[in-house]
């Protein structure tokens, strides 16, 4: 079972391409497959981890995570790995 996506906000972001075209951080939740979200490129680049931090707002079970990579066939920007945290709380970024 899924999900409820409604109430999700991006709480912090490192790093989001908005210069040249829309690729915010947003992008990772809004089900649109012809969306994605891109750190920046144009203007200043954040060195790698990357780190994404979504504010659920409510307390959900999760069993599982599935990701859906670029679908325009470029791997420019596939993840090479995750790390999940989870907390009833939000968490700072350190």
């Amino acid at each position: 079972m899924a999900v409820n996506r409604s109430k999700w906000k991006i709480a912090y972001a490192d790093s989001e391409e908005v210069s040249v075209g829309n690729y915010s951080a947003e992008k990772i939740f809004d089900q649109q497959e012809s969306t994605f979200w891109s750190t920046a490129w144009t203007v200043s680049k954040t060195p790698h981890p990357h780190q994404l931090v979504v504010n659920m707002d409510d307390n959900v079970k999760i069993k599982g995570f599935r990701y859906l990579p670029r679908t325009d066939k470029s791997t420019n920007g596939n993840v090479k790995s995750y790390r999940f945290y989870i907390k009833p709380n939000l968490f700072s970024i350190n």
